[in-house]
């Protein structure tokens, strides 16, 4: 017998309007206005939890396509064995190496000034992340962080402290802070976290970024024997057949075959907003589920890296939309101080998705956005850093500064 939360997601509208001309329209509200009054941080603060000894490049990319598209400030929490590399690849990168490998526990514990346990390690790593993550309003785990098990602990803990957290306080007022779990931190949310955590407290502060088989595991663990769907196969036809009428994507039914697996694993994670990654990609939060996809994209090239280009500018369009939300409400107290209606300002301004998903829905967009400016110079040759390179003039064309002038392709 499948969950109340599983049952849940199946339920709804069999058709929906795709509505593609308002999620873009919405999309394009996103960024926020620039100013000279701001201060440094006003424009996003971005955390990034990856990089190991074999992997540097991940949590580099993360990064800098969250500080290209505007965030004021980006650090890269990551192995002490990485953290040298990634200073290298970029100064505009603050870069904290908190994170010891199991081979390294001995010197994590001189350090922290802790016994030489696992647990006293763990902790003392976790109350130094989570000083620094309160002071952000993002942070995407995952990108390069490899599967060592000290490592892995550390993290899990620090998700799980998360959960205990109120959801409806910002982040840096002690609240939630929003997490995309991608690559090794899908690995390390399934098998240290999950099971511990009040998962429903996330809510859609957590987003989930997957691609097929990182999909099936998380399937296979939440879903389990009494799924209320099959083992997911993800027929590229099924993709196909409703792009036929949908070049654009746009909003679908969770009961569309193309949407349905996506919409419950969502459901079954309490409402956090899940992203499959694929030839289409098909986000869902268990109530909404929107297909990302463009008749336009011409990105023939699967490149490594380009995952976690999409990781970094999720976190950076869900920052992005908490500030919209922040400026409303601004708006709305303002016109209530003016005795105007703010109740109908509030249906005036309603967006076409919950917040989250229209951050992963404007994230996943605007990376296919990148992939195909990029293939088009580059062909088979196209590499990630190739997808950084395009990525300024591409935001200049998506969200222009009204009055200003950018030489884009001088950038």
């Amino acid at each position: 017998m499948s969950s109340p939360a599983a049952a849940a997601a199946t339920d709804g509208p069999a058709e929906v309007a795709p509505n593609t001309k308002a999620l873009l329209k919405a999309m394009k509200q996103m960024a926020p206005p620039m100013s000279n009054k701001n201060h440094k941080g006003q424009q996003g603060r971005v955390g990034v939890i990856g990089g190991s000894k074999a992997y540097t490049g991940a949590p580099y990319f993360a990064a800098q396509s969250a500080l290209l598209l505007g965030a004021d400030l980006v650090t890269v929490f990551c192995s002490v064995e990485a953290g040298l590399a990634i200073k290298a690849y970029s100064p505009d990168l603050m870069v904290r190496p908190l994170l010891f490998p199991a081979h390294m526990q001995e010197q994590a514990a001189r350090e922290l000034e802790v016994m030489d346990l696992t647990p006293e390690v763990v902790e003392g790593i976790v109350e130094s992340i989570d000083e620094w993550s309160a002071k952000l309003d993002v942070m995407v785990v995952g990108p390069g962080l490899g599967k060592d098990d000290l490592v892995a602990r550390t993290v899990g803990r620090w998700i799980e402290t998360l959960s205990h957290k109120s959801a409806s306080t910002p982040a840096r007022e002690g609240g939630v802070t929003p997490l995309v779990l991608d690559g090794d931190g899908l690995h390390v949310f399934q098998h240290c976290a999950a099971r511990r955590s009040h998962k429903s407290s996330f809510d859609e502060s957590l987003v989930l970024t997957p691609n097929a088989a990182e999909f099936r595991r998380l399937w296979e663990q939440f879903a389990g024997k009494d799924a209320p769907l099959p083992m997911p196969d993800f027929d590229v036809d099924t993709d196909v057949q409703w792009l036929k009428d949908n070049p654009d994507g746009g909003e679908i039914s969770i009961k569309h075959p193309l949407a349905a697996h996506t919409a419950v694993l969502a459901s079954l994670l309490g409402g956090a907003t899940v992203v499959r990654k694929g030839h289409v990609d098909v986000i869902s939060n268990g109530r909404r589920a929107v297909v990302v996809a463009s008749s336009s994209d011409t990105n023939l090239r699967r490149v490594g890296g380009q995952g976690d280009v999409l990781a970094g500018a999720t976190g950076m369009f869900l920052t992005w939309g908490s500030m919209r939300q922040q400026r409303r409400e601004h708006e709305r107290e303002e016109a209530r101080k003016r005795g105007e209606d703010a109740a109908a300002k509030k249906s005036d301004d309603a967006d076409p998705l919950p917040p989250a998903m229209l951050a992963a829905f404007s994230a996943a967009h605007f990376c296919r956005a990148l992939g195909g400016r990029a293939f088009a110079r580059h062909g088979r040759s196209m590499l990630a850093s190739n997808l950084l390179q395009v990525l300024p003039e591409v935001l200049h064309e998506w969200f222009p500064l009204d009055g200003v002038k950018v030489l884009a392709n001088k950038l």
